[in-house]
């Protein structure tokens, strides 16, 4: 039997506070080891109260602490990074090492294959932006897509885009969709469903969480039994609460139809999502978002916004309403359609749940996944001689 040991970096693996990489490592880590293989996680955390080793669900997890210092930190910390990930590969026979483009702590390939997936980098959200970016942060994050030996995008459009922002097309590159573990989200039969619109991620403009607050304006006026709730952690922006800055978009009697929770444990996610009527995502980009096939593979309504990737994952009408964010009124009528909608929203819930398992599921996902790592492991067995002289 072919066996791979995978190793991760990743500097917000669960339980840690995490956003869509750190639930996307463990899901993957964690269903290697379930299918035979053997998976490992490294990476920098900012202080001591995770254990510095400790396996967590047959996944080998290793912490590295930060060093403090501003300006010389982030450089030792990627070198001792470095340095520790050579140790592993030489006494645990790592097979793969793979690093996220998100202010990537690639800054040199290793002698086995080296994987750069793509699930967003600062770069790549700056360019539609048009904001101010760390010189640093772009450093790193464009040696890092020119020193990996392949290139793995969680979409096709972040592929595209990020190989148009570097200027440089990797020679080993593909599009390996992001998946959810779908048996997670079935929704039981007995399960009902309450007045609740649902949206949940960072809290931070680009994921046109203002947008949905000027749309609440709308379409809670119509809607007299119905909630807008945000599920997620705050964010500043230019020194600002993001939550703030949603309150100051609603109109003042409607304020106290709108709740906000705290990011909540996976598990009690699950639960909140069986609970919502509809599921909301309005986001100006993504590079695969987890949250919408989360919904989906809940048997949910979702809208989410027409704009980058998210063609590749819902078809308008088929699986899924798709709006601009831009456009207000749209996505208030759009909610309205889903909520009022009960054979609308059970039609699209159940197309959007077999879209889902069909293109996104776990067991497509990490098919793909392992025979990707085999392919690059076998490029680099042929290959071996030629790179040991080279490196």
């Amino acid at each position: 039997m072919f066996s791979l040991h995978v190793l991760f970096v990743c500097n917000e693996y669960p339980p840690a506070p995490h956003g869509g990489i750190g639930a996307f490592v463990q899901t993957l880590a964690e269903a290697l080891v379930e299918r035979g293989h053997s998976a490992s996680v490294i990476g920098r955390y900012g202080d001591g109260s995770l254990p510095s080793q400790i396996v967590q669900n047959g996944v080998m997890v290793h912490r590295l602490l930060m060093n403090k210092l501003r300006k010389v930190g982030p450089v030792w910390d990627r070198i001792m990074l470095y340095k520790a990930i050579e140790a592993l590969i030489r006494e645990q026979g790592v097979s793969v090492v793979e690093y996220p483009d998100f202010q990537s702590d690639l800054i040199l390939r290793h002698r086995i294959p080296t994987v750069l997936r793509l699930h967003g980098s600062m770069s790549y959200y700056a360019s539609f932006n048009k904001m101010a970016q760390s010189r640093f942060i772009h450093w790193v994050e464009q040696r890092a897509f020119r020193v990996a030996d392949c290139v793995v995008g969680v979409s096709r459009f972040v592929l595209e885009r990020t190989q148009t922002i570097f200027g440089h097309s990797p020679q080993h590159s593909r599009a390996i969709h992001n998946f959810v573990d779908t048996r997670l989200f079935q929704t039981p039969a007995s399960d009902e469903d309450e007045p609740l619109i649902l949206f949940y991620g960072s809290l931070i403009p680009r994921k046109g969480v203002l947008q949905l607050a000027r749309a609440a304006n709308q379409f809670l006026r119509r809607l007299s039994d119905a909630v807008l709730c945000f599920v997620g952690r705050d964010s500043l922006v230019n020194g600002q609460s993001c939550r703030e800055m949603i309150v100051r978009e609603l109109e003042p009697d409607l304020r106290a139809r709108v709740v906000f929770s705290e990011a909540v444990p996976h598990l009690d996610l699950i639960r909140v999502i069986r609970r919502a009527r509809v599921c909301v995502f309005p986001s100006y980009m993504e590079a695969l978002p987890l949250a919408p096939l989360e919904a989906a593979a809940a048997g949910k309504a979702v809208v989410v916004s027409n704009l980058g990737p998210l063609p590749e994952m819902f078809e308008h009408g088929a699986h899924a309403l798709l709006v601009d964010p831009d456009d207000v009124k749209r996505l208030s009528a759009s909610i309205v359609q889903l909520f009022n909608g009960r054979a609308l929203r059970d039609r699209l819930g159940r197309a959007a749940r077999a879209r889902v398992v069909e293109r996104f599921s776990l067991e497509r996902g990490l098919s793909a996944n392992l025979d990707f790592y085999a392919e690059m492991v076998n490029k680099a067995g042929t290959q071996a001689a030629k790179v040991f002289v080279e490196r």
